[in-house]
């Protein structure tokens, strides 16, 4: 876990630094926006894993996959969020996950601007800020507060389920490694 800190906070710099900066926009071929910085943070990133973790692999948002020898892969998007970030708006973040034979056992979101951070442990829960999350005990997701970014993104039975929660407040929904992962208030 200590690496993948160190990683949140160097990236967190070099975000910030960047985002305060011109910043040159040039487009992948899929049609999303690239910066020197997603460039230059999964580097740095890559170069730190592979030091301290030659036999792992990475999977990252830039620079594609490098299988591993192991059963762990680290899975990289430094900038989720280039078109905000690139334009001005503050909601972009930094993710770093590691995923051991597929399944994520440690996942950082970073948001530099504001300065927070969530970071979450198999068996040991998720913290924000510095603070343990919580979530409210509701049991049944139809009368659950959720807020999602793209309620679009779900399909069949489970977007009846989102869109009526969606319908009745908000609380905070971030997707990384694959999985989401709700932080629910009390009611």
């Amino acid at each position: 876990m200590n690496v993948a800190l160190a990683l949140a906070e160097a990236s967190s710099c070099r975000a910030s630094n960047s985002w305060r900066g011109d910043l040159a926009v040039t487009y992948k071929a899929d049609g999303s926006s690239l910066t020197e910085a997603d460039l230059s943070i999964e580097e740095m990133w890559r170069e730190r894993i592979r030091r301290d973790f030659p036999w792992h692999g990475i999977l990252g948002e830039e620079f594609g996959s490098d299988a591993g020898a192991s059963a762990y892969t680290w899975v990289l998007d430094p900038i989720d969020g280039t078109r905000q970030f690139a334009t001005g708006l503050l909601n972009f973040a930094s993710l770093i996950s590691v995923c051991r034979e597929g399944f994520p056992v440690l996942g950082i979101i970073d948001l530099p601007l504001p300065g927070v951070r969530f970071v979450a442990a198999q068996g040991k829960g998720t913290i924000f800020d510095g603070r343990v999350v919580r979530s409210s005990g509701q049991r049944e997701i139809e009368t659950s507060k959720i807020s999602l970014a793209n309620p679009d993104s779900f399909t069949g039975d489970t977007a009846l389920v989102m869109s009526g929660c969606e319908r009745r407040g908000s609380s905070g929904c971030s997707m990384a490694a694959h999985r989401l992962t709700a932080r629910f208030r009390e009611d």
